[in-house]
């Protein structure tokens, strides 16, 4: 059986493109973390329902980086979230957002 040099050299170098760039995702995917909480109104402790929650970058961001709707029981959860410092943002109608 002839062995092809060229098609081993081709092989390779697609083996090792590969092996490179799954690597670094892979290790990237494990410095993400998962945002979570409940929203709840601060003087009855009752849950808001449909509660949007938004994650900014800064003060100055207008667009957040990802947000989340809270659920049935006040719940939310924001996924892949890198480690940093962030703006949280929460707002219901008829309260005030902070």
């Amino acid at each position: 059986m002839k062995f092809d040099k060229g098609l081993s050299l081709l092989f390779n170098i697609f083996f090792s493109a590969v092996i490179f760039v799954s690597v670094p995702i892979h290790l990237s995917a494990q410095n993400t973390h998962t945002l979570s909480g409940i929203v709840r109104d601060s003087l009855s402790g009752e849950v808001l329902i449909g509660a949007t929650v938004k994650l900014y970058k800064d003060t100055l961001t207008l667009k957040p980086l990802r947000g989340a709707y809270t659920n049935k029981f006040g719940f939310f959860s924001i996924p892949k979230v890198q480690k940093n410092s962030y703006i949280l943002s929460c707002g219901y109608f008829g309260y005030t957002t902070f």
